[in-house]
């Protein structure tokens, strides 16, 4: 009997083990690994939180950026990401806000408009401008009105001696149903500097 229940302990703490593996998020090699907590060990995920806002005068656009930690991914895995929502008008008159998710305390990050923690460290596919070293950031988008989604690497940067981000959105699945009209493009736009607000 003794035996038994030395061998269910041992079997439930390697299981236990086994379930909680740890593994810092810019080692993600995309095989999420049952169980597994993608972890923003090094803080990279940090400098990205905040508002940001672009305006010209005729078009504005705010996205809200906020880290959510251990985020459940379905059950099947759990990782650390930067999830966000916007507001979009032109002309002062509002076209779209998604700000109003923050409000549903999901615990699953991909539920919002923008999610994701791709860390892009080199100049690649994602980033060809990115400089050697630089952290950027890859999400994905997803615009809930004109049901398309796409998405976008977001590079911190410096303007006119102010903290903001470089945004170059783009969309890559568009979907309606036969016979429904076309419903334009949430934010109207693709390429945005949005200065960091206090």
């Amino acid at each position: 009997m003794k035996n038994k229940l030395f061998f269910l302990l041992i079997l439930c703490i390697t299981k236990g083990f086994s379930q909680n593996q740890v593994i810092n998020i810019i080692d993600d090699n995309g095989e999420p690994i049952h169980g597994a907590y993608y972890k923003d060990i090094d803080s990279l995920l940090n400098p990205f939180v905040g508002r940001y806002v672009f305006d010209n005068g005729q078009k504005r656009l705010k996205f809200v950026l906020q880290k959510m930690i251990h985020s459940s991914m379905s059950g099947v895995y759990f990782e650390d990401l930067i999830v966000g929502e916007f507001e979009y008008s032109e002309n002062g008159v509002l076209i779209t806000s998604t700000l109003n998710n923050f409000n549903y305390g999901w615990i699953n990050g991909a539920k919002h408009n923008i999610s994701g923690n791709l860390i892009v460290d080199k100049p690649s596919g994602l980033c060809d401008d990115c400089l050697p070293g630089e952290k950027a950031l890859h999400v994905g988008y997803v615009d809930p009105y004109a049901h398309a989604i796409g998405s976008f690497t977001i590079r911190r940067m410096v303007m006119n001696g102010q903290d903001a981000i470089h945004i170059d959105i783009g969309y890559e699945v568009g979907t309606r149903q036969a016979g429904e009209p076309v419903v334009p493009l949430s934010i109207r736009g693709r390429e945005f500097v949005l200065i960091k607000q206090p």
